[in-house]
């Protein structure tokens, strides 16, 4: 998939109304969407779902983007009998990076656009490790839904913002930085 934008504010205000940055508001980084505004908040609300957020905020005004804040995902998750929404908005991916865990810069392979150096081949370990982390805490939210008996009716959307702090990544309008990681699992459906 594609983003409107190469910037994360932008991107994720983009993903939680459904409104391209142009129209929302929220196009410059670090900007808020238009009062009024509603939200995956407000519909889902409507449709009497608990809705919420767990992790990066940088959005606003907060009328327009009122999750939900758990504390214990697991809980949220496995609570009550209302159907749920959590998004869960990591930090991983972004700068500052962690330190490199599981990749050995002289073995991975580097991206033909990006300069073949040291500094790249860290820079590329840490953004890996973030990812890695990224995807072990996705697998922890579908064991929690699996131990539960709720995989089966749980849509699980599994989704990155742009490309990394590199060369042609984010705030760039190359494919590098537009371009997101898309997944979506629907039981008996898709």
């Amino acid at each position: 998939a594609f983003t409107a934008t190469a910037m994360w504010s932008p991107t994720r205000q983009q993903l939680y109304t459904g409104v391209f940055p142009v129209r929302n508001g929220a196009y410059p980084n670090h900007s808020k969407v238009k009062q009024g505004t509603r939200s995956v908040v407000h519909h889902l609300r409507a449709l009497g779902y608990r809705v919420g957020l767990k992790g990066k905020k940088d959005f606003g005004p907060q009328e327009c983007f009122s999750f939900d804040a758990p504390r214990d995902v697991a809980a949220y998750m496995t609570e009550g009998t209302a159907p749920f929404c959590l998004i869960f908005a990591s930090h991983y991916p972004h700068p500052k990076w962690p330190k490199p865990e599981g990749y050995d810069p002289e073995k991975i392979s580097i991206p033909p656009f990006l300069v073949d150096n040291s500094e790249t081949r860290q820079a590329l370990c840490r953004y890996y490790t973030a990812v890695t982390k990224f995807d072990t805490a996705v697998g922890n939210y579908l064991d929690i839904l699996e131990k539960n008996g709720m995989a089966g009716n749980t849509i699980v959307i599994v989704t990155s913002k742009q490309g990394p702090d590199l060369p042609g990544g984010k705030w760039t309008c190359y494919d590098y930085g537009l371009r997101t990681q898309f997944i979506v699992r629907w039981p008996d459906v898709i």
